[in-house]
């Protein structure tokens, strides 16, 4: 395999996704001036067991940057890491809740689809360490039957 094809692989297991939790606006748009939270949740989807590499994600890290529309309230970008989550384990995830401030009204004319937002509320990009001492660790199994064998 190749050093393209095992970064895409590994980067395909880090799944991101980012949307307004509902709970924390009223009807289906966001005024200018309104606060909301946009939840960003990263799961680790890799395959696990058998012949597949153990692989976890550490030091988690999620940015969240302004758009046209809207803005974290701490300020035009920031940085943190995932809230107590020092490994992503195979199909676990971590969330961050992130208050943000729609700069712009958000959400669309009568006759949208209610709960889609088209606007672009934000930019997230997450980063993350692959832990190579648990992806290079190999684990064999075998069954012991019963058999008896002179040395």
């Amino acid at each position: 395999m190749s050093a393209e094809a095992l970064f895409q692989s590994l980067y395909n297991h880090l799944d991101v996704r980012a949307y307004v939790l509902k709970s924390s606006i009223q009807g289906d748009e966001i005024q200018e001036g309104e606060s909301f939270t946009l939840r960003v949740r990263v799961t680790n989807n890799a395959p696990g067991g058998g012949n597949h590499p153990d692989i976890r994600f550490r030091i988690t890290q999620v940015r969240v940057r302004r758009t046209e529309f809207a803005r974290p309230e701490a300020g035009n970008t920031i940085t943190t890491n995932l809230e107590d989550d020092t490994y992503l384990t195979r199909n676990d995830d971590g969330r961050l809740d992130v208050p943000m401030r729609a700069v712009k009204a958000i959400g669309g004319p009568a006759g949208t689809i209610p709960g889609l937002l088209p606007e672009l509320i934000a930019r997230v990009t997450v980063r993350a360490e692959v832990d190579q001492d648990a992806f290079f660790r190999v684990r064999k199994t075998v069954t012991a039957i019963g058999d008896i064998v002179t040395n």
